[in-house]
This record gives C-alpha cells, sequence and structure tokens, in this order.
C-alpha cells in the first residue's frame, strides 16, 4: 500500500504514476463584492432564507457574510424581531486579513495552529504584522535550541523560495526558515526526506538561540506563508533525551 501511488485517480485503478490533478485559479473582483452564505443552502443559492425557526425548539442558525472581492466593505445588520441575536451588528469585511486557528485533536500533543485563510500572498516581516507570541521562563542565561513540529506538506504553490516562516526571541531579528527545503521530488515514491516525513506526520525544523538573560521572554513565529500547520514547539535548553512524540507540555504556574 504505501509504495502503491497515491495522486491521480480517475476510476478505481491506480495510475502508472503520481500526477498532480489540474488546478484552476479563481481571480477575485478589484472591487468589493458581497458574498452571503445561509446556513443548509448550496453557497451559490438565491434562496436567502434561514431554516424556520420556533418557540418550543431553542434553535441556532447561521448566515455568514464574505468578501468576494479584494477591497474592503462595510456592513449593517437590521433585525426585524428583538430576539434575533447576531454576533456582530456591523463591521467591515477584509479579504487580506490574516487569523490563526487552533484545529484540535491533531498534532504531538493536542491541537495545531494554522494561519487563515489558507490561500493567501505572503507577508512582510514586522512588529505590526501577523503573527504569533509565546511566553516562556528562562531559569538561566543560555544557548537554546528550538523545534517546531510541523505537519507534512509539499511546495504546493511553488514558490521560488519555498513556503517560509520566522522565528525570534524578543527583539533579536527573526530567523528565515524554508519548511520545504526539501525540493519537491519527482516521483515521491523514491524521496527518503519526504518519505519519512509522511511516514512520521512530521517535519521537524530547528533553529539554534542565545537567551540572554534570566527571567521572562517572548517566542514570536512567523507564517509568511500560507500552507503551514504547527503542531507543537520545543525549546531544549540542554540535556533533553531524543523521542518519538517529543517532551509531554509544560506546565503553566500562575503567581497569586
Amino acid at each position: 500500500m504505501m509504495d502503491q501511488t497515491h495522486i491521480g485517480y480517475t476510476y478505481w485503478q491506480q495510475p502508472d504514476s503520481n500526477k498532480m490533478p489540474d488546478v484552476i485559479e479563481i481571480s477575485n473582483s478589484e472591487n468589493s463584492e458581497i458574498g452571503i452564505y445561509i446556513e443548509g443552502h448550496d453557497i451559490n443559492s438565491d434562496n436567502l432564507k434561514l431554516p424556520t425557526f420556533d418557540n418550543l425548539n431553542k434553535q441556532n442558525y447561521y448566515f455568514e457574510i464574505y468578501n468576494k472581492g479584494n477591497k474592503p466593505f462595510d456592513f449593517n445588520i437590521e433585525k426585524s424581531a428583538d430576539w434575533i441575536k447576531v454576533s456582530n451588528i456591523s463591521g467591515k469585511i477584509k479579504n487580506e486579513e490574516i487569523d490563526f486557528e487552533i484545529i484540535p485533536n491533531l498534532g504531538r500533543t493536542s491541537s495545531s495552529v494554522i494561519s487563515s485563510p489558507v490561500k493567501r500572498k505572503s507577508i512582510k516581516i514586522d512588529n505590526n504584522s501577523p503573527h504569533l507570541e509565546y511566553d516562556i521562563f528562562a531559569f538561566s542565561k543560555d544557548s537554546a535550541i528550538v523545534k517546531l513540529y510541523f505537519s507534512p506538506t509539499l511546495n504546493f504553490s511553488n514558490n521560488t523560495n519555498g513556503i517560509k516562516y520566522a522565528i525570534s526571541f524578543d527583539k533579536e531579528s527573526p530567523q528565515v526558515i524554508n519548511l520545504t527545503s526539501n525540493p519537491n521530488p519527482p516521483d515521491l515514491n523514491y524521496d527518503n526526506v519526504w518519505n519519512k516525513w509522511v511516514a512520521e506526520n512530521i517535519n521537524i525544523q530547528v533553529t539554534k538561540h542565545f537567551i540572554n538573560k534570566f527571567g521572562k521572554h517572548t517566542l514570536k513565529l512567523w507564517f509568511i506563508d500560507s500552507g503551514i500547520v504547527l503542531q507543537k514547539i520545543v525549546i531544549d535548553f540542554g540535556g533533553l533525551k531524543e523521542s518519538y512524540l517529543g517532551p509531554t507540555e509544560s506546565r503553566i504556574y500562575k503567581a497569586n
């Protein structure tokens, strides 16, 4: 089963070799264009009507407003009855706004983190660009090795410099790392690095840092490109023993 081709099926019999399916890119309008999705309806439906509510069952239905264009737009919701509750009565819908989402039950600990939208342009690194921050406490002034556990991925967009992330502590200059430093292999069945990533369902990237003082520090992570799924962070100040799953999650102690 592991040697059998996996990509390019058009019927029950496997193809002779892995073949990337045809990909069609959809270009958004340069202007703003409102889109509304109603629960229980096809996304292209013209029937913009929620399912029926009644006073016996406590139904919860939802609709979602999204932008099909590149320019942002403002929205305002008017309710026809007081008992109708919406999460946001007004706001601005942007298309390039980047957020981070937690994927439960995925990864070597309990959950993973991904940036959204999953298909977006690369970001520039600065303190104002979207990034993750993790506060840690160092008990010594010493070198540190950071191991980031990522879900394996190919360079699916064929970016010249690969799929990149950046990492730093506090105010140090971020290190930019190519997550897909192993080039896309011509045949996925005969690439040792890719086979190892897939077999272990992990791609571990390692960076070296220097913690310049005892006390609190902040680890910063930028997902420069889309398609990055972070499963686990391991910081080694020395003495870490190798294991398949990595060390257990550190406990958090809060001062009273």
